[in-house]
């Protein structure tokens, strides 16, 4: 099995697991399920790490890499440990982590109603955040990109298109379907859109997200 050191600075493993932190008698093996791909994942693992420093709690964390919506690897069936914290994106995901009769934390508000005791940004102040940051630079008329199918994509919409509403302004939106999230296919659907709108535009760094325009 091939590990690689994480730029973190945790050791991962394609398919497999391999521990950070302390192994020694008494530890708590956690486990941590996450793609680490995006800005997003990096920034979780960063959080775990600096909580289990500065709390000083005795884990062993094994960082399994993978990709995102990826079911768990099966030697997770086979391991040992205490408890899960993984980004729980997918129904199937769930159900496989639920067979696995161990405590699990999610940290992902992709689904409606998880099972599992759930940590996720609040869509309210990422959407007061974002139009304070438009309002700061000009922007008076605004959009929104999403997806239909992540549950915090809908929700961050909700409240990004309310407090809009209580000013008496509006807000377009494009939430993309099953079969348009795929990076490439969503990347032109979105270019097409975006070409239809008034200029000049301005958008947010992510493909999934605020876009404004003024």
């Amino acid at each position: 099995m091939q590990t690689t050191n994480h730029p973190n600075g945790f050791p991962t493993s394609r398919y497999g697991v391999r521990a950070q932190g302390d192994s020694g008698p008494g530890s708590q093996q956690v486990a941590v399920l996450i793609d680490d791909a995006g800005s997003y994942s990096r920034d979780l693992l960063i959080g775990i790490g600096r909580y289990q420093r500065e709390s000083k709690k005795p884990w062993a964390l094994y960082i399994i890499h993978r990709r995102r919506f990826e079911m768990p690897p099966p030697s997770l069936r086979s391991w040992r440990g205490q408890g899960i914290i993984a980004r729980v994106d997918t129904q199937e995901v769930e159900a496989e982590l639920k067979s696995l009769s161990l405590p699990v934390v999610n940290i992902s508000g992709a689904l409606k109603e998880p099972f599992f005791p759930t940590l996720s940004q609040d869509p309210l102040l990422a959407a007061h955040l974002a139009l304070k940051c438009f309002d700061d630079r000009g922007f008076r008329h605004h959009a929104f990109v999403g997806d239909s199918l992540q549950q915090w994509s809908l929700e961050r919409w909700e409240e990004f298109r309310r407090l809009l509403g209580a000013r008496g302004e509006r807000c377009g939106n494009l939430l993309l379907n099953p079969g348009e999230s795929g990076a490439g296919r969503a990347v032109q659907i979105i270019a097409k859109w975006l070409e239809s709108q008034p200029r000049p535009l301005a958008s947010g760094p992510e493909m999934m997200g605020w876009v404004c325009r003024c």
